[in-house]
């Protein structure tokens, strides 16, 4: 819930301008160009992360803007650096039960249901004990939805960074995760001098 219950998820790609060097719109030759979309439905809710567009996702509120700029307030998911390859063979026990890897970023209408815990386990309850991926997973939950729609909804985005990892020493008794940076877009009133 992003300053607001109705939420949408915007996938952002940056692309080097299409004008050439000297022309009034790319005087510089540095110019680039910001493609925005709206994920609509759930069977694009799995996205993957793609290092040459520099893609970039951002939660937004359906119904709040920035005072100046118009644009939705929301957050900003930072993924650059975090998100690896998943390297665990399709057709093994791991690529199997934990499909979650195969997407950067997952996007999935809420289901409350109290007695089953609604879609709080998006790589199923009880995966140590799969070999399969299990009913209740993201990537069921975005083929079951299908055509629903996944704009301006309650919505669960879920993050998948850092799925390699090389165990070493440091990583004893606890493995420290750094943290995911998820900056404001759109909601400041003022320049934000924060550490």
């Amino acid at each position: 819930m992003v300053d607001g219950l109705l939420n949408s998820v915007v996938e952002t790609d940056v692309l080097p301008a299409s004008a050439e060097y000297g022309s009034p719109a790319n005087f510089a030759g540095n110019a680039f160009e910001v493609r925005d979309r709206v994920l609509r439905l759930a069977s694009e809710g799995a996205r993957e992360w793609d290092a040459s567009t520099d893609r970039r996702w951002r939660i937004v509120s359906t119904g709040r803007r920035h005072y100046a700029s118009g644009q939705p307030t929301g957050y900003a998911i930072g993924v650059k650096g975090g998100a690896t390859a998943a390297l665990p063979r399709a057709d093994g026990w791991v690529g199997r039960r934990a499909t979650f890897v195969r997407n950067a970023v997952w996007v999935v209408r809420e289901r409350e249901d109290a007695r089953e815990g609604g879609r709080m386990w998006p790589s199923g309850k009880y995966v140590p004990q799969a070999r399969d991926e299990p009913v209740d997973s993201l990537a069921r939950w975005v083929s079951d939805d299908g055509e629903e729609s996944i704009e301006g909804e309650d919505v669960l985005v879920y993050v998948t960074v850092g799925t390699t990892h090389i165990p070493r020493p440091e990583d004893w008794p606890v493995y420290v995760l750094p943290p995911l940076p998820l900056p404001p877009f759109s909601f400041s009133l003022g320049v934000f001098l924060g550490s």
